[in-house]
């Protein structure tokens, strides 16, 4: 009889150490997403964020992309009392308003837009000339955001 419990205290006792073992800790081992703004833009006198979601070790500037955005931005003819200016002040107002810059397929129609944020492809951008990226950004904000009601 003894040594029926003794297998049996034994089984147990392997089965709660696998289980130990296995379970392990809880952590994500991924690495955290590298994410980098930039403060140092300006359109139609405010400063814009731009943010790096690329998780890239170089960031935007020594890849040329925040020279491509800054180059567009100052490409732009809108008029701060004209309807896109209106329009863009009031986003700008709701303190949400960026730029970002990330990795992954190319957007078929050049950008995308979350909220009131314009999305480029890092990929992409680089290839764009500052009436395609002033373009992009300006749709955006007059035909794909909305304001708050």
């Amino acid at each position: 009889m003894k040594s029926w419990k003794n297998i049996v205290f034994i089984f147990l006792l392997v089965i709660i150490i696998f289980a130990f073992i296995g379970c392990g800790d809880d952590k994500n081992n991924d690495s955290p997403k590298v994410t980098r703004e930039f403060n140092d833009l300006t359109f139609l006198g405010k400063n814009i964020k731009l943010i790096d979601e690329t998780g890239n070790a170089n960031d935007l500037k020594v890849r040329g992309i925040w020279q491509k955005i800054n180059d567009g931005l100052n490409a732009s003819t809108a008029k701060p009392d004209g309807a896109f200016g209106i329009k863009f002040y009031t986003i700008y107002a709701i303190g949400n308003f960026a730029i970002v810059i990330n990795s992954g397929e190319d957007f078929l129609d050049y950008y995308s837009f979350s909220d009131h944020k314009v999305i480029f492809r890092e990929n992409q951008v680089l290839e764009y000339n500052s009436g395609e990226i002033i373009g992009c950004i300006e749709a955006a904000i007059l035909h794909d955001m909305k304001l708050p009601d």
